[in-house]
């Protein structure tokens, strides 16, 4: 879609469904962009010219733990940290609900 003038919006999505922990879902979101952005780099996406729209990191619905607003926003930064490439210029996150 790049060469025809288009940004690629790449929007991996760890769904909510189960028990895992908050623990649990920062490891599988690192991995699954980890994997999302090695996929794009090996299929020639010009990374500057795309844009990144993440789920939140969020714990699963059914997870006995509980975790505070603070705990939530310092996973999602976290897992930005570890995997997002800085040649790409943003993320862009949407409230699209429970």
């Amino acid at each position: 879609c790049q060469s025809e003038g288009l940004m690629p919006i790449v929007e991996p999505d760890v769904s909510l469904s189960g028990s895992h922990t908050l623990e649990q879902a920062i490891d599988i979101n690192i991995r699954v962009q980890s994997e999302l952005f090695k996929a794009m780099v090996d299929h020639g996406v010009y990374m500057a010219g795309s844009t990144l729209k993440p789920n939140i990191v969020n714990p699963g619905r059914d997870c006995a733990e509980s975790y505070c607003v603070e705990e939530i926003a310092e996973a999602n930064i976290f897992v930005l940290e570890q995997s997002f490439p800085v040649a790409m210029k943003g993320a862009n996150y949407l409230s699209g609900g429970p």
